[in-house]
């Protein structure tokens, strides 16, 4: 396999190399506040909405659910019916990518390939081939004038003459954490509309996902994407393999390949349903040297304390025995 790895950090110590592969930082900014606790007065509806704050949104979970007119949105009605407290379980993207060069804005460095590079220069990339260009008909002069999918500058992305073999078109071994989960994408558009590519997605040589055929459509760049849990391994090797052994068409571009991590976030609301029993224990005789009573403390076990005392008129709060 070719090694495509500029991105890989060389320290030279007295005619030694010292090679320390890039990795990119981890990170979950991702959090949410369920809102204030609310109190009702009377069985009832309330809206809980729960707001969130970095990375990209995926899901939404509420629990329970009994209840809720949508417990998988951010912001739902609740039925409440007893004093209930509510959690919501949020999943998003880590705005960061671990996938070093996956825009390939930063030329042919960064990944592994069983595919020869050239510029396509003259008359094009032949099979087994591939070159890094901002138009795929840079490439080859028979491949449609397809642009980049990520719309900036320089705007590469890896235009790819597919081979008679299952090659891997890119592979590269990315640091995770264990016990996570991530999300591959990829984005791929067809340079010629016949034969379309057939790309199969792997992570550990395991396929995720289904065997992804690319848009027979020229320039119409879709989306492969799947949700991958890292169990106890550190290490993710992720390979695409174009499983179109076709020599005629079965010509592609790859644009903004990523792996991302997971973030998930919890937070809890409470919904109390008021006890407006006001019925309470008279404390009895009180010495005038007895402790001050908290008035609150005479209520019923199931009266909710949050209503107002007078004694002789005026506010209270305790009664102080005199």
């Amino acid at each position: 396999m070719k090694k495509r790895n500029g991105l890989s950090l060389a320290l030279a110590i007295a005619g030694f190399h010292l090679i320390l592969p890039f990795a990119g930082a981890q990170n979950c900014p991702v959090t949410v506040t369920a809102g204030a606790d609310a109190t009702l007065c009377a069985p009832g509806n309330t809206t809980l909405s729960a707001t969130v704050s970095g990375g990209a949104f995926l899901t939404a979970q509420w629990t329970p659910a009994t209840g809720l007119t949508n417990p998988n949105s951010v912001s739902t009605t609740a039925n409440v019916g007893a004093t209930t407290t509510y959690s919501i379980l949020v999943r998003s993207l880590s705005p960061t990518n671990l996938v070093v060069n996956g825009n390939f804005n930063q030329g042919d460095v960064g990944f592994d390939t069983d595919y020869n590079y050239d510029s396509g220069a003259s008359i094009g990339i032949l099979e087994n081939e591939y070159a890094i260009v901002s138009n795929s008909g840079q490439a080859h002069n028979q491949f449609a004038d397809c642009e980049d999918h990520t719309g900036d500058v320089p705007g590469n992305m890896m235009t790819v003459n597919g081979s008679g073999q299952s090659n891997n078109v890119w592979c590269q071994t990315i640091n995770i954490q264990a016990n996570t989960e991530y999300l591959f994408s990829a984005w791929a558009c067809s340079a010629v509309s016949q034969n379309p590519a057939r790309l199969r997605f792997s992570i550990n040589g395991i396929q995720i996902g289904n065997v992804y055929m690319a848009s027979s459509s020229t320039c119409n760049w879709t989306q492969f994407s799947s949700s991958w849990t890292s169990a106890n391994t550190t290490t993710a090797t992720i390979c695409i393999v174009n499983v179109n052994t076709t020599a005629s068409g079965n010509d592609f571009s790859l644009d903004d390949i990523s792996f991302r991590q997971v973030c998930q976030a919890t937070d809890e609301v409470t919904v109390t349903l008021a006890d407006l029993d006001a019925s309470w224990t008279s404390p009895g005789a009180l010495c005038s040297n007895a402790p001050a009573v908290p008035l609150n403390s005479l209520l019923n076990a199931t009266a909710t304390p949050n209503g107002a005392w007078t004694l002789d008129g005026m506010p209270a709060t305790t009664l102080t025995p005199s």
